[in-house]
């Protein structure tokens, strides 16, 4: 069922530095209602650039009686903000500031943030002496509900109790591609392999399909990504379709454009920049690469899932080419899906020692015709340190992850001497 999440956010505050840096913006005193767990709860908050920003603190007071409660530490000296998950706050008071200047000045703050001992990527706001965050990223982290009335204009927190853990899998489907991320509300669907593998894909996913099938990302017309797409389609009510508007010759293609089209409630559209929005906090954004381009590879739909502190990129079959664009796109992430099956034509070092990956998967088949993953490919990914998992050699691998952290149902990693290229002198 659809629950697209409302992209307008909600922040909270932390105490910091009062160091000013380069450049400033006027926040606003909100008069957005706030509620936790039905009560309504008077929080100090300032609004900058449409979102809501609200002290860290004030959040933990509330929360203290809820199974969401967490603690709060400040160093001032080192400028950075200690979070314990399941320990009651020790502040009594919200310290709240003399009424004065509804419009003050707000300045980016480079205050360090740890969550449970890891460090966390966010970016608050110095209003006052105090540092302002949004609700909607904090509430993965420590595990508390966001509901949004736009209508009313309130916000509903509630404290629910650990954070939500989400799952990525990497679906062995042979010698094709696809990925299936759960959120245990919103379900997204990336490619399906070839036309006989999408009742293997349909099969995995009915246990976390509650409903509709969310979002369907179809990256390009290649069989062997969206051949399983039509059996999909039959069998799923599916409420949105991405691709990347190429066509192709092929009865694989034209099975899934016409089951696409046909496709009752749905919206099918091509890729352009956007972002989805899942209901735990966690997105998908989708980049913009190349498009147009004569090699329908290099006009994959790239995906970047992001949930708290965790980040997975998605790149289809982008080769080299697209690959030079994603490198100006995209920071640091955790997982990269390794491009075109760990095709020697993509997974380019300039790609990699830009996204700097910790693990990489590799979704090809075994003894594949094309050699894949290719040596070459295999080596870049050694050379920036990455840990190399495959569909061939573990079948499905799924990540696990609550947005701080993140684990694998296998350890069996690749070595160079499972490059495929080095027995098949293939060349695809």
């Amino acid at each position: 069922m659809r629950k697209r999440a409302f992209t307008f956010a909600l922040v909270l505050a932390l105490t910091a530095s009062l160091a000013a840096p380069a450049f400033a913006v006027y926040a606003v005193k909100s008069p957005q209602k706030a509620y936790v767990d039905g009560t309504q709860v008077r929080f100090e908050a300032y609004n900058i650039g449409g979102y809501n920003y609200f002290r860290l603190q004030d959040l933990a007071i509330a929360l203290k009686d809820t199974e969401s409660r967490f603690s709060v530490t400040y160093d001032r000296t080192a400028d950075t903000v200690s979070v314990i998950t399941g320990v009651v706050c020790a502040l009594t008071s919200r310290d709240e500031p003399a009424l004065g200047d509804l419009s003050p000045v707000a300045v980016p703050s480079a205050q360090s943030v740890s969550i449970d001992g890891v460090s966390v990527r966010l970016s608050p706001y110095n209003i006052g002496g105090y540092n302002f965050f949004r609700l909607s990223d904090l509430g993965p982290f420590i595990g508390f509900g966001v509901a949004y009335d736009a209508g009313e204009n309130s916000v509903r927190i509630t404290g629910s109790g650990g954070r939500v853990r989400l799952t990525v899998s990497f679906v062995d489907v042979g010698q094709g591609d696809s990925v299936f991320i759960d959120d245990g509300t919103f379900e997204v669907l990336i490619d399906a392999g070839t036309a006989d593998k999408g009742s293997i894909v349909s099969d995995y996913i009915r246990p976390f399909v509650d409903g509709d099938l969310d979002l369907v990302i179809a990256t390009h017309p290649h069989a062997d990504h969206i051949g399983g797409l039509t059996r999909v389609l039959a069998d799923y009510q599916v409420d949105e379709i991405i691709d990347s508007g190429d066509t192709a010759d092929s009865e694989a293609w034209a099975c899934y454009h016409a089951a696409a089209l046909a496709e009752p409630g749905c919206e099918f559209i091509p890729d352009s920049d956007m972002t989805v929005s899942m209901k735990n906090g966690a997105s998908v954004q989708i980049i913009e690469a190349l498009d147009g381009d004569k090699n329908p590879n290099n006009d994959s739909v790239a995906a970047l899932f992001t949930y708290g502190n965790v980040k997975v990129l998605l790149t289809g079959d982008n080769e080299q080419e697209a690959e030079a664009v994603l490198a100006a796109e995209v920071g640091d992430v955790d997982v990269f899906k390794a491009a075109h099956h760990g095709s020697r034509t993509a997974n380019s070092m300039a790609l990699l020692s830009a996204i700097k990956p910790e693990y990489v998967v590799v979704s090809c088949g075994a003894g594949n015709l094309y050699g894949h993953p290719h040596i070459a490919a295999l080596q870049n990914f050694a050379s920036v340190g990455a840990t190399v998992y495959s569909t061939e050699k573990s079948g499905t691998v799924v990540m696990t992850t609550d947005g701080l952290t993140y684990s694998f149902n296998t350890s069996n990693a690749l070595t160079l001497a499972d490059a495929g290229d080095q027995q098949k002198g293939a060349s695809a």
